[in-house]
């Protein structure tokens, strides 16, 4: 299983630029570029969760979830 998160929003009390872009969660997966034919996606999706800032904020980030499993039919890496 390969998982990977990345964030998909800028909460309120961060010091990124507001108006930041994010990929979309297939983009971020098509950017690794990793063969469809030894992987298979289990989750391609932004998920929602809460999150508590420095000085006790509370917000609703996004987060891009994407899990990947190896075929059954492909060669291990060595």
């Amino acid at each position: 299983m390969l998982l990977i998160v990345d964030h998909a929003s800028v909460p309120p009390w961060s010091w990124a630029d507001p108006g930041t872009v994010f990929p979309t969660p297939e983009q971020t997966l098509d950017s690794i570029g990793l063969d469809s034919e030894q992987w298979q996606t289990v989750r391609l999706e932004d998920a929602d969760r809460d999150a508590d800032g420095p000085a006790g904020q509370r917000a609703t980030v996004t987060d891009t979830i994407i899990a990947l499993g190896r075929r059954a039919d492909t060669p291990p890496v060595c």
